[in-house]
């Protein structure tokens, strides 16, 4: 809610994929949060809009960069929100290329061992990383499984990002799972 960006109770996206942060700032720009002079000064400067999201701009909610940070980050807000009896949900947005990262993995574990259920990552499988594929820098698969109730305590779906409908239903359902109970 941008019109009340400091209601404990709005959910929270971090954009762990910050190299994509012009499609962020094109969205808060469409909102009318970033108005359009700031939009014109991308990544110049002195501008609050660099190649990687900076907490301290309007309508974000982290600063990213360092690949693999986002979860860590989203698990410590998620689990604070837990914490304080916030209804909010966080929301991550990654790379699959930063899927590499071992503090992604340790963070994966960590939401499951403290049964973090207020939190929906969302993995950007488009098999793009800086230095080829990923199949071809480090395969995903079956890493990606380990995600999966069986292992880590997650519920995994996949969703066709090119079906902005298909990914809209499965982000609506995540609403519904839960890692595990809280009471368990």
């Amino acid at each position: 809610d941008f019109d009340n960006a400091d209601d404990p109770r709005n959910d929270h996206l971090v954009f762990s994929k910050g190299h994509a942060s012009p499609v962020l700032y094109a969205a808060l720009r469409e909102a009318g949060v970033i108005d359009e002079p700031t939009m014109m000064n991308l990544r110049r400067v002195g501008s609050p809009l660099q190649g990687h999201p900076f907490g301290r701009t309007a309508g974000i909610d982290a600063t990213t960069g360092s690949l693999g940070i986002g979860l860590s980050q989203a698990v410590g807000r998620a689990i604070g929100a837990r914490m304080e009896g916030r209804p909010s949900r966080v929301y991550v947005l990654m790379s699959d290329g930063e899927q590499d990262e071992g503090q992604v993995w340790e963070a994966a574990l960590a939401a499951a061992h403290f049964r973090v259920d207020n939190l929906c990552v969302l993995v950007d499988r488009n098999n793009a990383q800086v230095d080829g594929s990923t199949d071809t820098v480090m395969g995903l698969e079956p890493r990606t499984t380990s995600m999966s109730e069986d292992r880590a305590g997650h519920t995994a779906s996949r969703a066709r990002g090119a079906s902005p409908a298909r990914t809209v239903s499965t982000v609506s359902r995540s609403r519904r799972w839960t890692t595990r109970s809280r009471d368990a």
